[in-house]
């Protein structure tokens, strides 16, 4: 998957323009075949918001990433279905990541800079169901 980035805090005509921007460049390379929805905001507003903005205007996959697990449960409840990954589990809060990624089937991005912590992270996960 080859996803391109857009923040909770860009204005709404111009998330606009970059979808229909990146979907113009789609028709000519292919890529990207999603889209990542950044909570820059750090605040649940501004990312369901953008949320719903990029689903009505973006019929592939989406990308939902926050360091906050109650944050990224709100965007999925008010979505269709349509996107496919969460993004933001860390040591701290992989237990609650884990139980939204089962609970909605969805993949799961773990983040984590030390290669043999992700591993372990990554294999909690597993046992957990994702």
């Amino acid at each position: 998957m080859i996803a391109v980035s857009i923040s909770d805090l860009t204005a709404e005509d111009d998330a606009r323009k970059r979808i229909a921007d990146i979907k113009d460049l789609q028709y000519l390379y292919t890529v990207p075949d999603s889209i990542c929805i950044r909570n820059d905001s750090l605040s649940e507003g501004p990312f369901v918001s953008m949320a719903k903005l990029v689903q009505k205007d973006w019929k592939k996959k989406i990308v939902l990433e926050s360091d906050n697990p109650d944050i990224i449960l709100k965007a999925i409840e008010s979505m269709d279905d349509g996107f496919v990954m969460i993004k933001g589990a860390n040591r701290d809060n992989l237990e609650r990541y884990a139980e939204i990624a089962g609970d909605y089937d969805l993949d799961l991005c773990i983040c984590e800079e030390d290669p043999q912590v992700l591993i372990d992270l990554a294999m909690k996960a597993r046992d957990m169901g994702v």
